[in-house]
């Protein structure tokens, strides 16, 4: 039986000097008929300096040259798109700076999805895209999909997307990200899998961090007991949108726990901000890290004030 999905926009930023492929290949693996996947670049035409033009050629004239350039150079790019019959895939070149381009094209109305490469490479190597990732999923009231460009391999060729991760931290905060996982995962046809991280030597601080054997083993029995329950009172909602589910209680410390855990195909889906406290592990900086180093793609959702 086929599954009706609303139509979703996702917007990929495409540098200035790369198409980031593994990028557009997790566009192309999540887009579904009635989809939009547009190609935006973010050209800043302000920076032109009329100094350094070569002689009888205007700043006006040089603005022309890099629009006709860069349009050129993104529809050849989105004449390579492997996507599904049905996609409709766009390309824009826009004046402006990068994270503010993205934000204004992925959030003005409907369902979307921003794409984007973690980090990209300029024209002398140099790291140019990763602070823009970074200021967009700070900012974007969407989910932001972070891929980490991989060395070595075909860019072009990315693990068949098998299941979604989302870690919970017990917070209200953490769970905003179950909403857009569960659209995703019904739009896959693909399982979710629960993850919650005990951190028993932050608790046993408060106990001076000494503990005998047996304190310290009776502490992380009930910690991890107190996870796994919260975990399945989440799953059963979940399993009752017909979506497949699992739980998974880890040993911090956290973002390492949760690399650990995940295997090629999955794509980690957590909120990108939340609150710290005794058994409540900071999503914010966690959500940061494995942004940058996670093995697989990070979807970060956008969450609102919730304790």
């Amino acid at each position: 039986m086929s599954i009706s999905h609303e139509s979703l926009r996702l917007v990929v930023p495409i540098d200035r000097t790369s198409a980031n492929p593994e990028a557009l290949a997790y566009a192309g693996a999540i887009a579904r008929d009635g989809d939009e996947i547009l190609l935006l670049n973010a050209i800043q035409l302000d920076d032109i300096n009329p100094v350094v033009l070569p002689r009888g050629l205007t700043v006006a004239g040089m603005r022309r040259t890099v629009r006709k350039d860069a349009e050129g150079d993104l529809a050849e790019i989105a004449a390579g798109v492997h996507a599904p019959i049905g996609v409709n895939v766009r390309s824009v070149v826009a004046d402006g700076a990068p994270a503010e381009v993205i934000l204004q094209h992925a959030t003005p109305s409907g369902n979307a999805m921003i794409v984007m490469a973690s980090h990209g490479r300029g024209a002398i190597g140099r790291l140019t895209y990763g602070s823009v990732a970074d200021r967009v999923a700070r900012a974007s009231s969407v989910p932001v999909l972070l891929v980490r460009l991989r060395d070595g391999g075909d860019p072009t060729e990315i693990e068949p997307i098998r299941r979604l991760v989302v870690p919970l931290d017990g917070s209200a905060r953490s769970e905003q990200a179950l909403p857009p996982a569960i659209r995703l995962a019904k739009r896959l046809n693909v399982p979710i899998r629960l993850v919650a991280v005990s951190e028993v030597d932050k608790v046993a601080m408060i106990y001076g961090g000494e503990l005998p054997p047996a304190a310290w083993a009776e502490l992380a029995t009930e910690a991890e007991g107190e996870l796994a329950k919260t975990l399945d009172a989440v799953a059963g909602p979940i399993r009752a949108e017909g979506i497949e589910v699992d739980l998974h209680v880890l040993a911090g410390p956290v973002a390492a726990a949760i690399e650990a855990a995940v295997a090629p195909g999955d794509i980690i889906v957590m909120t990108s901000h939340g609150r710290s406290g005794v058994r409540r592990w900071i999503i914010g900086s966690v959500a940061e890290r494995l942004g940058r180093t996670a093995p697989v793609p990070v979807m970060l959702v956008p969450s609102i004030e919730a304790d």
